[in-house]
């Protein structure tokens, strides 16, 4: 492009605009097993995709009909998923990793997200429950915006 015009130039950049959501889609796709692997760790950690906590917190949880149930689950989860970057009284949604093996990346007619495997039939209470669990949170949105999104459609822009 050294020798491109400002009207050649503008040209190529307009015809790359109708080409970065497919890039888009297929840097995420690309990069498919890495994004899970953050998703992941981010609710083993307890973390729902804005960076809190999941809720509700074990010790909020109507499940319980005591604290003392409560407070014993938390430290059974302790015993079997401990982890110091998660609060024990926030829920890792781990016991075997079922749950966490069935999160997939789906495209829903064009919008590219989260979701559980249409085996696990549980699926949707748990995304009821559990408000804002799917999806990553600003911290790793960050990263694979950065590391993965953004140089792929620098290689489209310089292509």
């Amino acid at each position: 492009m050294a020798d491109s015009t400002i009207k050649d130039v503008l040209k190529h950049y307009k015809s790359c605009l109708g080409k970065i959501p497919e890039t888009i889609e297929n840097a995420i796709y690309k990069n498919e097993k890495e994004i899970l692997k953050l998703q992941r760790q981010q609710i083993y950690d307890g973390q729902n995709n804005k960076g809190e906590d999941l809720r509700p917190l074990y010790t909020e949880d109507s499940y319980f009909k005591t604290q003392g149930q409560a407070r014993g689950y938390i430290k059974w989860k302790q015993s079997i998923t401990p982890n110091p970057k998660r609060n024990p009284n926030a829920p890792n949604l781990y016991i075997n990793g079922y749950i966490h093996r069935n999160i997939l990346i789906v495209n829903e007619s064009g919008n590219i997200m989260f979701d559980f495997n249409s085996r696990v039939d549980f699926g949707e209470s748990i995304k009821g429950k559990y408000k804002d669990l799917l999806g990553l949170n600003p911290t790793n949105q960050l990263y694979i915006n950065n590391e993965r999104i953004i140089p792929e459609i620098w290689e489209l822009l310089q292509s």
